[in-house]
Protein backbone atom coordinates (compact mmCIF):
# COMPACT_ATOMS: atom_id res chain seq x y z
CA UNK A 1 0.00 0.00 0.00
CA UNK A 2 2.83 2.45 0.66
CA UNK A 3 4.40 1.59 -2.56
CA UNK A 4 1.09 2.37 -4.57
CA UNK A 5 0.69 5.75 -2.17
CA UNK A 6 4.76 6.96 -3.15
CA UNK A 7 3.68 5.80 -6.91
CA UNK A 8 0.70 7.60 -7.11
CA UNK A 9 2.52 11.26 -5.35
CA UNK A 10 5.25 10.39 -8.16
CA UNK A 11 2.56 10.35 -11.04
CA UNK A 12 1.24 13.87 -9.23
CA UNK A 13 4.58 15.27 -9.39
CA UNK A 14 5.59 14.49 -12.54
CA UNK A 15 1.77 15.71 -13.86
CA UNK A 16 2.37 19.05 -12.15
CA UNK A 17 5.50 19.56 -13.40
CA UNK A 18 4.64 18.76 -16.94
CA UNK A 19 1.34 21.43 -16.47
CA UNK A 20 3.32 24.12 -15.25
CA UNK A 21 6.32 23.79 -18.07
CA UNK A 22 3.37 23.19 -20.50
CA UNK A 23 1.95 26.73 -19.31
CA UNK A 24 5.16 28.03 -20.06
CA UNK A 25 5.36 27.16 -23.42
CA UNK A 26 1.63 28.17 -23.96
CA UNK A 27 2.40 32.06 -23.07
CA UNK A 28 5.75 31.56 -25.25
CA UNK A 29 3.53 30.37 -28.11
CA UNK A 30 1.14 33.39 -27.44
CA UNK A 31 4.22 35.69 -27.61
CA UNK A 32 4.54 34.75 -31.61
CA UNK A 33 0.66 34.84 -32.39
CA UNK A 34 -0.34 37.34 -34.97
CA UNK A 35 -0.89 40.39 -33.58
CA UNK A 36 -4.36 40.87 -35.58
CA UNK A 37 -5.04 37.37 -34.51
CA UNK A 38 -4.65 37.58 -31.27
CA UNK A 39 -6.63 41.01 -30.23
CA UNK A 40 -9.46 39.10 -31.99
CA UNK A 41 -9.72 36.58 -29.75
CA UNK A 42 -8.45 38.12 -26.67
CA UNK A 43 -11.67 38.61 -24.93
CA UNK A 44 -12.76 35.02 -25.62
CA UNK A 45 -9.27 34.19 -23.82
CA UNK A 46 -9.88 36.17 -21.59
CA UNK A 47 -13.50 34.19 -20.31
CA UNK A 48 -11.85 31.21 -20.60
CA UNK A 49 -8.55 31.61 -18.87
CA UNK A 50 -8.43 29.35 -15.47
CA UNK A 51 -6.47 31.64 -13.31
CA UNK A 52 -5.47 35.55 -13.01
CA UNK A 53 -2.16 34.74 -13.76
CA UNK A 54 -3.17 33.44 -17.43
CA UNK A 55 -5.45 36.62 -17.48
CA UNK A 56 -2.94 39.19 -16.72
CA UNK A 57 -0.71 37.44 -19.41
CA UNK A 58 -3.36 38.09 -21.93
CA UNK A 59 -3.91 41.57 -21.25
CA UNK A 60 -0.03 42.09 -21.26
CA UNK A 61 -0.12 40.64 -24.73
CA UNK A 62 -3.03 42.34 -26.14
CA UNK A 63 -1.00 45.64 -25.52
CA UNK A 64 1.40 44.27 -26.79
CA UNK A 65 -0.51 43.23 -30.04
CA UNK A 66 -2.07 46.45 -30.18
CA UNK A 67 1.40 48.42 -29.98
CA UNK A 68 2.24 46.37 -32.70
CA UNK A 69 -0.87 47.17 -35.38
CA UNK A 70 0.19 50.68 -34.37
CA UNK A 71 -2.52 51.18 -31.80
CA UNK A 72 -1.06 52.83 -28.93
CA UNK A 73 -4.30 54.28 -26.93
CA UNK A 74 -5.54 50.96 -27.00
CA UNK A 75 -1.78 49.31 -25.92
CA UNK A 76 -2.11 51.88 -23.19
CA UNK A 77 -5.35 51.53 -22.01
CA UNK A 78 -4.67 47.48 -21.41
CA UNK A 79 -1.28 48.64 -19.29
CA UNK A 80 -3.43 50.72 -17.36
CA UNK A 81 -5.85 47.59 -16.61
CA UNK A 82 -2.91 45.55 -16.22
CA UNK A 83 -1.38 48.29 -13.59
CA UNK A 84 -4.48 48.21 -11.81
CA UNK A 85 -4.95 44.27 -11.33
CA UNK A 86 -1.25 43.66 -10.88
CA UNK A 87 -1.61 45.50 -7.36
CA UNK A 88 -4.01 43.61 -6.38
CA UNK A 89 -2.42 40.48 -7.16
CA UNK A 90 1.12 40.82 -6.37
CA UNK A 91 1.03 39.27 -2.82
CA UNK A 92 -0.24 36.09 -4.52
CA UNK A 93 2.68 35.88 -6.88
CA UNK A 94 5.04 37.94 -6.13
CA UNK A 95 7.41 36.69 -8.37
CA UNK A 96 5.11 36.62 -11.24
CA UNK A 97 4.02 40.40 -11.20
CA UNK A 98 7.92 41.46 -10.93
CA UNK A 99 8.07 39.70 -14.46
CA UNK A 100 4.64 41.60 -15.60
CA UNK A 101 5.94 44.87 -14.26
CA UNK A 102 8.85 44.70 -15.78
CA UNK A 103 7.58 43.29 -19.55
CA UNK A 104 5.06 46.57 -18.74
CA UNK A 105 7.84 48.98 -17.97
CA UNK A 106 9.31 47.40 -21.09
CA UNK A 107 6.20 48.18 -23.47
CA UNK A 108 5.91 51.61 -22.22
CA UNK A 109 9.62 52.33 -23.41
CA UNK A 110 8.75 51.52 -26.76
CA UNK A 111 5.51 53.87 -26.15
CA UNK A 112 7.71 57.15 -24.99
CA UNK A 113 6.35 56.98 -21.65
CA UNK A 114 9.20 56.77 -19.87
CA UNK A 115 7.83 58.50 -16.38
CA UNK A 116 5.39 55.36 -16.82
CA UNK A 117 8.55 52.77 -17.39
CA UNK A 118 10.12 54.30 -14.46
CA UNK A 119 7.61 53.47 -12.24
CA UNK A 120 6.55 50.44 -12.99
CA UNK A 121 10.44 48.95 -12.97
CA UNK A 122 10.46 50.78 -9.12
CA UNK A 123 7.50 48.15 -8.80
CA UNK A 124 9.22 45.39 -10.25
CA UNK A 125 11.93 46.40 -8.01
CA UNK A 126 9.92 47.04 -4.68
CA UNK A 127 8.68 43.38 -5.04
CA UNK A 128 11.70 41.61 -5.80
CA UNK A 129 13.17 43.30 -2.96
CA UNK A 130 11.74 42.24 0.26
CA UNK A 131 11.14 38.40 -0.27
CA UNK A 132 11.98 35.59 2.63
CA UNK A 133 11.94 32.52 0.17
CA UNK A 134 14.88 32.57 -1.27
CA UNK A 135 14.12 30.98 -4.95
CA UNK A 136 11.60 33.58 -5.41
CA UNK A 137 14.11 35.97 -4.36
CA UNK A 138 16.78 35.48 -6.61
CA UNK A 139 14.05 34.39 -9.49
CA UNK A 140 12.13 37.72 -8.70
CA UNK A 141 15.66 39.64 -9.01
CA UNK A 142 16.70 37.89 -12.23
CA UNK A 143 13.50 38.66 -13.70
CA UNK A 144 13.97 42.60 -12.83
CA UNK A 145 17.48 43.08 -13.76
CA UNK A 146 16.51 41.52 -17.23
CA UNK A 147 13.78 43.82 -18.17
CA UNK A 148 16.18 46.46 -16.99
CA UNK A 149 19.20 45.73 -19.05
CA UNK A 150 16.08 45.56 -22.17
CA UNK A 151 15.33 49.34 -21.38
CA UNK A 152 18.40 50.22 -21.17
CA UNK A 153 19.40 48.60 -24.10
CA UNK A 154 16.33 50.11 -25.98
CA UNK A 155 17.58 54.04 -24.85
CA UNK A 156 21.20 53.41 -25.90
CA UNK A 157 22.39 52.70 -22.49
CA UNK A 158 24.74 49.64 -23.32
CA UNK A 159 27.06 49.69 -20.84
CA UNK A 160 24.40 49.59 -18.49
CA UNK A 161 22.15 47.01 -19.87
CA UNK A 162 25.62 44.40 -19.91
CA UNK A 163 25.68 45.94 -16.57
CA UNK A 164 22.21 44.40 -15.39
CA UNK A 165 22.03 41.78 -18.00
CA UNK A 166 25.41 40.45 -15.81
CA UNK A 167 23.64 40.92 -12.27
CA UNK A 168 20.60 38.83 -13.92
CA UNK A 169 22.77 36.18 -15.00
CA UNK A 170 24.06 36.16 -11.36
CA UNK A 171 20.61 36.02 -9.60
CA UNK A 172 19.90 33.12 -12.31
CA UNK A 173 23.10 31.01 -11.77
CA UNK A 174 22.03 31.34 -7.39
CA UNK A 175 18.31 30.23 -8.53
CA UNK A 176 19.64 27.15 -10.65
CA UNK A 177 22.04 26.34 -8.01
CA UNK A 178 18.89 25.74 -5.42
CA UNK A 179 16.76 24.41 -8.16
CA UNK A 180 18.05 23.31 -11.43
CA UNK A 181 15.06 23.02 -13.54
CA UNK A 182 13.90 26.19 -12.07
CA UNK A 183 12.54 28.41 -15.69
CA UNK A 184 14.87 27.47 -17.97
CA UNK A 185 13.26 30.08 -20.46
CA UNK A 186 14.41 33.00 -17.81
CA UNK A 187 18.28 31.74 -18.24
CA UNK A 188 18.59 30.70 -22.13
CA UNK A 189 16.73 34.42 -22.77
CA UNK A 190 19.36 36.12 -20.18
CA UNK A 191 22.43 34.39 -22.16
CA UNK A 192 21.23 34.80 -25.10
CA UNK A 193 20.54 39.11 -24.49
CA UNK A 194 23.69 39.03 -22.36
CA UNK A 195 25.79 37.33 -26.19
CA UNK A 196 23.87 39.95 -28.16
CA UNK A 197 25.53 43.25 -25.98
CA UNK A 198 28.93 41.38 -26.50
CA UNK A 199 28.10 40.89 -30.17
CA UNK A 200 27.17 45.16 -30.49
CA UNK A 201 30.91 45.37 -28.51
CA UNK A 202 32.62 43.48 -30.94
CA UNK A 203 33.55 40.84 -28.14
CA UNK A 204 32.92 37.98 -30.43
CA UNK A 205 34.17 35.72 -28.09
CA UNK A 206 32.36 36.63 -25.22
CA UNK A 207 29.27 36.71 -27.30
CA UNK A 208 29.89 32.88 -28.81
CA UNK A 209 30.01 31.89 -25.17
CA UNK A 210 27.03 33.32 -23.86
CA UNK A 211 25.23 32.13 -27.10
CA UNK A 212 25.88 28.67 -26.32
CA UNK A 213 25.27 29.06 -22.64
CA UNK A 214 22.25 29.41 -23.53
CA UNK A 215 21.72 26.81 -25.58
CA UNK A 216 23.32 24.44 -23.06
CA UNK A 217 20.28 26.08 -20.41
CA UNK A 218 17.74 25.60 -22.71
CA UNK A 219 17.32 23.10 -25.75
CA UNK A 220 14.57 21.85 -27.18
CA UNK A 221 14.59 22.15 -30.68
CA UNK A 222 11.63 24.66 -30.61
CA UNK A 223 12.70 28.06 -28.95
CA UNK A 224 16.63 27.83 -29.66
CA UNK A 225 16.96 29.41 -33.04
CA UNK A 226 17.87 33.00 -32.19
CA UNK A 227 21.08 31.46 -30.33
CA UNK A 228 21.76 29.22 -33.02
CA UNK A 229 21.41 31.99 -35.40
CA UNK A 230 23.96 33.91 -33.65
CA UNK A 231 26.78 31.36 -33.28
CA UNK A 232 26.21 30.84 -37.19
CA UNK A 233 26.63 34.64 -37.53
CA UNK A 234 29.80 34.94 -34.77
CA UNK A 235 31.35 32.04 -36.72
CA UNK A 236 30.88 33.71 -40.04
CA UNK A 237 32.31 36.83 -39.11
CA UNK A 238 35.06 34.77 -37.70
CA UNK A 239 35.75 33.47 -41.19
CA UNK A 240 34.70 30.47 -39.93
CA UNK A 241 32.31 29.12 -43.23
CA UNK A 242 31.63 25.82 -42.45
CA UNK A 243 31.24 25.92 -38.73
CA UNK A 244 28.66 29.14 -39.04
CA UNK A 245 26.91 26.93 -41.99
CA UNK A 246 26.25 24.35 -39.21
CA UNK A 247 24.68 26.65 -36.87
CA UNK A 248 22.73 28.62 -39.32
CA UNK A 249 20.96 25.47 -40.81
CA UNK A 250 20.37 24.35 -37.46
CA UNK A 251 18.50 27.85 -36.77
CA UNK A 252 16.18 26.76 -38.94
CA UNK A 253 13.60 24.46 -37.91
CA UNK A 254 13.37 26.35 -34.02
CA UNK A 255 12.43 29.34 -35.91
CA UNK A 256 9.82 27.90 -37.95
CA UNK A 257 8.98 26.77 -34.94
CA UNK A 258 8.59 30.13 -33.32
CA UNK A 259 6.87 31.47 -36.23
CA UNK A 260 9.99 34.27 -35.96
CA UNK A 261 9.60 34.89 -40.07
CA UNK A 262 12.33 37.62 -39.75
CA UNK A 263 15.62 36.11 -38.53
CA UNK A 264 14.44 33.19 -40.12
CA UNK A 265 14.70 35.04 -43.98
CA UNK A 266 18.09 36.65 -42.67
CA UNK A 267 19.68 32.44 -41.32
CA UNK A 268 18.59 31.98 -45.38
CA UNK A 269 20.36 35.02 -46.36
CA UNK A 270 23.16 33.81 -44.66
CA UNK A 271 23.52 29.82 -46.02
CA UNK A 272 23.02 31.24 -49.73
CA UNK A 273 25.62 34.02 -49.26
CA UNK A 274 28.42 31.16 -47.68
CA UNK A 275 26.73 28.85 -50.92
CA UNK A 276 27.96 31.17 -53.28
CA UNK A 277 31.15 31.92 -51.93
CA UNK A 278 31.81 28.72 -51.86
CA UNK A 279 30.65 28.46 -55.99
CA UNK A 280 28.07 25.70 -54.72
CA UNK A 281 25.05 27.28 -57.06
CA UNK A 282 23.16 24.43 -56.76
CA UNK A 283 23.43 24.28 -52.93
CA UNK A 284 22.53 28.41 -53.31
CA UNK A 285 19.18 28.13 -55.67
CA UNK A 286 17.82 25.58 -53.37
CA UNK A 287 17.72 28.00 -50.49
CA UNK A 288 16.91 30.69 -52.39
CA UNK A 289 13.72 28.83 -53.28
CA UNK A 290 12.81 27.51 -49.95
CA UNK A 291 13.59 31.35 -48.70
CA UNK A 292 11.07 32.28 -51.49
CA UNK A 293 8.31 30.07 -50.59
CA UNK A 294 8.46 31.73 -46.74
CA UNK A 295 8.96 35.45 -48.19
CA UNK A 296 5.69 34.52 -50.25
CA UNK A 297 4.26 32.98 -46.93
CA UNK A 298 5.11 36.16 -44.94
CA UNK A 299 3.64 38.10 -47.17
CA UNK A 300 0.36 36.45 -47.22
CA UNK A 301 0.51 36.55 -43.61
CA UNK A 302 1.47 40.31 -43.22
CA UNK A 303 -1.56 40.95 -45.94
CA UNK A 304 -3.74 38.74 -43.78
CA UNK A 305 -3.15 40.72 -40.61
CA UNK A 306 -3.29 44.43 -41.91
CA UNK A 307 -6.63 43.48 -43.39
CA UNK A 308 -7.87 41.79 -40.08
CA UNK A 309 -6.93 45.05 -38.36
CA UNK A 310 -8.48 47.38 -40.56
CA UNK A 311 -11.33 45.54 -40.54
CA UNK A 312 -11.24 45.10 -36.61
CA UNK A 313 -10.79 48.79 -36.33
CA UNK A 314 -13.14 49.67 -39.38
CA UNK A 315 -16.23 47.59 -36.73
CA UNK A 316 -15.35 49.21 -33.61
CA UNK A 317 -16.32 52.51 -35.49
CA UNK A 318 -18.63 51.56 -38.32
CA UNK A 319 -21.68 52.72 -36.08
CA UNK A 320 -20.35 56.45 -35.60
CA UNK A 321 -19.12 56.30 -39.38
CA UNK A 322 -22.43 55.65 -40.67
CA UNK A 323 -24.48 58.57 -38.54
CA UNK A 324 -21.99 60.98 -39.67
CA UNK A 325 -21.95 59.55 -43.53
CA UNK A 326 -25.53 59.83 -43.00
CA UNK A 327 -26.00 63.34 -41.39
CA UNK A 328 -23.05 64.41 -44.78
CA UNK A 329 -25.02 62.58 -47.12
CA UNK A 330 -28.43 64.28 -46.33
CA UNK A 331 -26.78 68.50 -46.35
CA UNK A 332 -25.19 67.41 -49.48
CA UNK A 333 -29.01 66.72 -50.50
CA UNK A 334 -30.53 69.72 -49.76
CA UNK A 335 -27.51 71.55 -51.14
CA UNK A 336 -28.30 69.92 -54.43
CA UNK A 337 -32.26 70.45 -54.19
CA UNK A 338 -31.35 74.49 -53.62
CA UNK A 339 -28.61 74.67 -56.42
CA UNK A 340 -31.75 73.02 -58.15
CA UNK A 341 -34.06 75.52 -57.40
CA UNK A 342 -31.58 78.65 -58.17
CA UNK A 343 -29.99 77.58 -61.32
CA UNK A 344 -31.22 74.53 -63.67
CA UNK A 345 -28.55 75.23 -65.77
CA UNK A 346 -26.00 74.40 -63.30
CA UNK A 347 -27.55 71.10 -62.87
CA UNK A 348 -27.21 70.58 -66.01
CA UNK A 349 -23.80 70.87 -66.74
CA UNK A 350 -22.68 68.75 -63.68
CA UNK A 351 -24.83 65.95 -64.93
CA UNK A 352 -22.71 65.95 -68.18
CA UNK A 353 -19.78 66.12 -66.30
CA UNK A 354 -20.78 63.60 -64.22
CA UNK A 355 -22.05 61.82 -67.60
CA UNK A 356 -18.41 61.87 -68.85
CA UNK A 357 -16.71 60.71 -66.03
CA UNK A 358 -18.87 57.53 -65.66
CA UNK A 359 -17.68 56.77 -69.23
CA UNK A 360 -13.87 57.54 -69.10
CA UNK A 361 -12.08 57.43 -65.98
CA UNK A 362 -9.21 58.99 -67.19
CA UNK A 363 -11.23 61.69 -68.28
CA UNK A 364 -12.43 62.23 -64.77
CA UNK A 365 -9.10 62.17 -63.12
CA UNK A 366 -8.04 64.95 -65.73
CA UNK A 367 -11.18 66.94 -64.80
CA UNK A 368 -10.54 66.93 -60.96
CA UNK A 369 -7.08 68.07 -61.79
CA UNK A 370 -7.88 70.83 -63.96
CA UNK A 371 -10.66 71.81 -61.41
CA UNK A 372 -7.77 71.90 -58.68
CA UNK A 373 -5.42 73.87 -60.61
CA UNK A 374 -8.48 76.26 -60.98
CA UNK A 375 -8.37 76.24 -57.45
CA UNK A 376 -4.60 77.29 -57.04
CA UNK A 377 -3.61 79.22 -59.74
CA UNK A 378 -0.11 79.27 -57.71
CA UNK A 379 0.28 75.42 -59.07
CA UNK A 380 -0.81 75.70 -62.61
CA UNK A 381 2.61 76.53 -64.00
CA UNK A 382 5.46 75.92 -61.99
CA UNK A 383 8.29 77.31 -63.36
CA UNK A 384 12.26 76.49 -63.28
CA UNK A 385 13.09 78.83 -60.63
CA UNK A 386 10.73 77.62 -58.40
CA UNK A 387 11.30 73.71 -58.72
CA UNK A 388 14.95 74.73 -57.83
CA UNK A 389 13.71 76.28 -54.86
CA UNK A 390 11.74 73.64 -53.42
CA UNK A 391 14.60 70.99 -54.72
CA UNK A 392 16.80 73.19 -52.08
CA UNK A 393 14.52 73.08 -49.48
CA UNK A 394 13.78 69.60 -49.69
CA UNK A 395 17.52 67.97 -49.80
CA UNK A 396 18.26 71.07 -46.81
CA UNK A 397 14.93 68.90 -45.37
CA UNK A 398 16.90 65.39 -46.11
CA UNK A 399 20.00 66.52 -43.60
CA UNK A 400 17.56 66.12 -40.70
CA UNK A 401 16.99 62.09 -41.82
CA UNK A 402 13.15 62.92 -41.59
CA UNK A 403 12.49 59.47 -43.59
CA UNK A 404 13.58 57.26 -40.84
CA UNK A 405 10.16 58.10 -39.41
CA UNK A 406 8.18 54.57 -40.23
CA UNK A 407 5.05 57.27 -40.71
CA UNK A 408 6.20 59.43 -43.01
CA UNK A 409 4.20 60.67 -45.60
CA UNK A 410 4.09 62.98 -48.59
CA UNK A 411 1.37 65.45 -46.88
CA UNK A 412 3.49 65.46 -43.85
CA UNK A 413 6.87 66.41 -46.50
CA UNK A 414 4.40 68.95 -48.37
CA UNK A 415 3.40 70.71 -44.86
CA UNK A 416 7.03 71.15 -43.72
CA UNK A 417 7.73 73.01 -47.33
CA UNK A 418 4.57 74.73 -47.43
CA UNK A 419 3.46 73.42 -50.84
CA UNK A 420 0.93 71.07 -51.66
CA UNK A 421 1.06 67.07 -52.30
CA UNK A 422 0.35 67.61 -55.77
CA UNK A 423 3.27 70.10 -56.32
CA UNK A 424 5.82 67.84 -54.22
CA UNK A 425 4.76 65.04 -56.17
CA UNK A 426 5.20 66.77 -59.50
CA UNK A 427 9.14 68.06 -58.05
CA UNK A 428 9.92 64.89 -57.49
CA UNK A 429 8.77 63.03 -60.27
CA UNK A 430 9.91 65.84 -62.76
CA UNK A 431 13.84 66.39 -61.13
CA UNK A 432 14.52 63.20 -59.16
CA UNK A 433 12.61 60.60 -61.78
CA UNK A 434 11.27 58.35 -58.86
CA UNK A 435 7.66 58.75 -57.56
CA UNK A 436 7.44 59.65 -53.27
CA UNK A 437 7.69 56.37 -52.33
CA UNK A 438 10.75 55.31 -54.50
CA UNK A 439 12.87 58.57 -52.90
CA UNK A 440 11.73 57.86 -49.60
CA UNK A 441 13.11 54.31 -50.21
CA UNK A 442 15.75 55.40 -51.59
CA UNK A 443 17.39 57.99 -48.84
CA UNK A 444 16.60 54.67 -46.10
CA UNK A 445 18.78 52.56 -48.03
CA UNK A 446 21.30 54.97 -48.72
CA UNK A 447 21.05 56.14 -45.49
CA UNK A 448 21.72 52.59 -43.83
CA UNK A 449 24.37 51.85 -45.99
CA UNK A 450 26.57 55.41 -44.92
CA UNK A 451 25.59 54.09 -41.79
CA UNK A 452 27.34 51.04 -41.92
CA UNK A 453 30.34 52.41 -43.74
CA UNK A 454 30.55 55.02 -40.95
CA UNK A 455 29.92 53.02 -37.60
CA UNK A 456 31.36 49.77 -37.19
CA UNK A 457 29.06 48.68 -34.50
CA UNK A 458 26.41 48.95 -37.13
CA UNK A 459 27.68 45.85 -38.90
CA UNK A 460 27.13 44.02 -35.29
CA UNK A 461 23.44 44.91 -35.95
CA UNK A 462 21.36 42.16 -36.73
CA UNK A 463 19.33 42.88 -40.14
CA UNK A 464 15.82 43.17 -38.28
CA UNK A 465 17.36 45.77 -36.55
CA UNK A 466 18.86 47.60 -39.30
CA UNK A 467 15.36 47.43 -41.30
CA UNK A 468 13.86 49.69 -37.99
CA UNK A 469 16.81 52.11 -37.96
CA UNK A 470 15.88 53.38 -40.98
CA UNK A 471 12.36 53.05 -41.00
CA UNK A 472 11.36 49.99 -42.61
CA UNK A 473 8.39 47.85 -40.70
CA UNK A 474 9.95 44.82 -41.59
CA UNK A 475 12.41 42.37 -42.47
CA UNK A 476 11.08 41.41 -45.89
CA UNK A 477 10.27 45.06 -46.79
CA UNK A 478 13.84 46.16 -46.23
CA UNK A 479 15.24 43.13 -48.01
CA UNK A 480 13.46 43.53 -50.83
CA UNK A 481 14.34 47.52 -51.36
CA UNK A 482 18.04 46.60 -50.51
CA UNK A 483 17.97 43.80 -53.05
CA UNK A 484 16.54 46.53 -55.51
CA UNK A 485 18.53 48.95 -55.11
CA UNK A 486 21.56 47.30 -54.68
CA UNK A 487 21.11 44.71 -56.32
CA UNK A 488 22.15 42.03 -53.67
CA UNK A 489 20.44 41.55 -50.11
CA UNK A 490 21.77 42.92 -46.83
CA UNK A 491 23.56 39.73 -45.67
CA UNK A 492 25.46 40.02 -48.43
CA UNK A 493 26.39 43.47 -48.21
CA UNK A 494 27.32 42.78 -44.74
CA UNK A 495 29.25 40.25 -45.94
CA UNK A 496 31.20 41.58 -48.38
CA UNK A 497 32.31 44.56 -45.88
CA UNK A 498 33.71 42.14 -43.67
CA UNK A 499 35.63 40.58 -46.47
CA UNK A 500 36.78 43.77 -47.15
CA UNK A 501 37.76 44.81 -43.58
CA UNK A 502 39.59 41.30 -43.67
CA UNK A 503 41.32 42.26 -46.69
Amino acid sequence: MQYICKKVLTCLFILLATLLYSNELYFDKLSNESPSDFVLKSERLLNEANSEEDRLHIIYYTGRAWYKLKEDKKAIANLLILEKRLHAFEKKNPVISTKLYGEAAYLYTYLKYAFKAKGLLDDSNRISMFLSNKENFHEARAYFYFYTAKINSVNGEDDYSMQNYKKADDQYRILHSIKPSKNLRLGHSIAVNLGDVYMVKGDLKNALKYNHIALQRFDDGKFSGVAYMNIGMIHSRLNQKDSALVYYKKSIEPLKSEGNIEYLNESFDSIKSIFLAKNNVKMAKYYSETQVKFLQKLEKIDNIAINRANNYSSNEKKENFLKLALTVMSVLLLILIFRKIRNEKKIINLEKIIEASSQDLDSKTKLLSECQEEESPEDASIDNAYHKKILEQLTEYENTVFFIDPDITMSKVAVHLNISPQTLSRVINKNKDMNFSTYITTLRIEYIICQLSENPQYKSYKIAYLATLCGFASHSTFTKAFKNIKGISPSEYLEQLYAEGED
